[in-house]
């Protein structure tokens, strides 16, 4: 599907800051679905003044807008009448929507502060997690995150989980993610496959289960720590970057970052704990 683009005036308004959609989205990407508990609409991403950003898009009014977040809004110094170019297609409610979708301030904090209390619970019951040791070979960087994990955080709209199990599988000539995602009452899930690609460099090959794809390579990710693991891939709204290091709890942090200009911008984070 093509991606939509215009331009439009960055609106401020009582329940924050916001961009008018120039078209009906149900006509043209389908039904809106629900966001939360009482709140249609649809999940969006795309760019913003060139920059990758997702969020919703509500109707208010019997006018339709795209909810801006008051970080990005800070990222890009945007100021309210200020017109913007804008690119624009439907998307899952996937972990970056659910937890950076526009709210107010004080809906960030608490849910900041819940899920952080919600990793404490978590780190106190779980069984420990194997060393963080890399095997031998070319699969061997994957070795610490074989089995399964799993990440409960609160978001704004409610309680989202995620499990992921990576396993062995062809004669351990590969490695496959099969991860399972619950937002919004929704399952998302997702089958990666980890091998050589063609030039021997350790590839993946990534499916979803609302039928997108996307393919990428290990990457040098040790600014994030000096043992993280990652990947870089190429996607539609630009460079991305997923990476994993061992959590001081025994645990395993999870993030995903996309490239700007201005360096690696990060949607979301995962605190995983052994299963």
């Amino acid at each position: 599907m093509k991606a939509a683009t215009f331009s439009a005036l960055l609106l401020e308004g009582h329940k924050g800051p916001a961009l008018e959609l120039p078209f009906d989205p149900a006509e043209r990407w389908g039904p809106a679905v629900s966001l939360r508990a009482g709140r249609r609409g649809h999940f969006v991403q795309g760019l913003l003044n060139g920059k990758p950003f997702e969020s919703v898009v509500v109707a208010r009014a019997r006018k339709f807008f795209v909810l801006v977040s008051s970080k990005l809004q800070e990222q890009q110094s945007l100021k309210p009448g200020q017109r913007v170019k804008v690119s624009l297609e439907p998307s899952s409610p996937s972990a970056e929507t659910s937890t950076r979708a526009a709210v107010h301030p004080e809906a960030k904090t608490k849910a900041r502060a819940s899920a952080r209390s919600t990793a404490g619970k978590a780190s106190s019951t779980a069984p420990p997690a194997p060393t963080w040791k890399k095997g031998r070979g070319r699969l061997g960087v994957l070795d610490p995150l074989l089995g399964t994990w799993e990440a409960n955080a609160e978001s704004p709209y409610g309680p989202t989980r995620c499990v992921r199990t990576f396993s062995r599988a062809l004669g351990k000539s590969y490695v496959t993610l099969n991860a399972r995602w619950e937002v919004f009452g929704k399952i998302y899930e997702e089958l990666a496959v980890y091998g050589a690609g063609e030039d021997g460099t350790l590839s993946f090959w990534s499916f979803t289960s609302d039928g997108k794809r996307s393919q990428g390579r290990l990457s040098d990710v040790t600014d994030l720590h000096p043992q993280a693991v990652g990947f870089e891939a190429q996607m539609p709204a630009g460079l991305a970057r997923t990476a994993y290091w061992p959590a001081d709890d025994g645990g395993v942090m999870w993030v995903t970052e996309a490239k700007t200009k201005k360096g690696w911008s990060r949607f979301v984070t995962h605190h995983c704990h052994a299963r």
